[in-house]
């Protein structure tokens, strides 16, 4: 059984409850390349743990796809750099674990049946945030609600800076140093995370 990541020493000292540093990112989180940077970024620094799964990254590249008019293969590169960042962040979970989310839109499902997933391999008294900006689309009965965290990326990011802001302030400070580097493909432009660019 998995428990929450432990807090490495530079985070240890805080006076603010701390919201749940486990998280699951629903696609609309990681389509946004600046949210998508400073997520990977706050895995890096272990200020948080990051994972998605497999649909929720095809549903990502799928929009990618459509949106930029890019055949799938274009943001390979993307997807090899943010799994070689983030050991372990496939979540493997059961469709019929969809069923439980009756409440839940259709097309969100498998959202909250990978964070279900996920926060079940977890000690009982562990949470994890799910991090979307459609939250009224997740509809959680209340025992669901006592280990699954809705938030929205803003609310989310509000939490972390009151608990670690000059680390958060780092965070988004290296994350800016890099958009004023772009490279100069479309595929690293657009899409390589900065925290894997080195």
């Amino acid at each position: 059984m998995s428990t929450s990541p432990l807090l490495p020493p530079h985070l240890e000292e805080h006076d603010d409850p701390l919201p749940p540093l486990t998280v699951v990112l629903d696609a609309n989180v990681l389509y946004q390349l600046t949210l998508r940077d400073i997520f990977m970024r706050l895995h890096e620094e272990e200020i948080v743990e990051i994972h998605w799964s497999q649909r929720i990254e095809e549903e990502f590249v799928r929009n990618l796809c459509c949106n930029l008019d890019k055949p799938a293969k274009a943001f390979k590169r993307m997807l090899e750099g943010m799994h070689l960042a983030v050991d372990g962040w496939n979540i493997d979970y059961e469709e019929a674990h969809e069923q439980l989310f009756q409440r839940v839109h259709q097309k969100d499902r498998h959202v909250a049946a990978a964070a279900y997933a996920l926060v079940s391999s977890m000690d009982p008294d562990d949470k994890v945030a799910l991090i979307t900006d459609n939250i009224r689309d997740f509809v959680l009965s209340n025992e669901m609600a006592q280990r699954l965290v809705l938030l929205t990326p803003d609310q989310y990011l509000s939490l972390l800076f009151e608990c670690f802001g000059p680390h958060m302030r780092d965070v988004l400070s290296f994350c800016q140093q890099n958009r004023r580097k772009p490279p100069t493909s479309f595929e690293g432009r657009s899409q390589v995370p900065s925290a894997t660019r080195g």
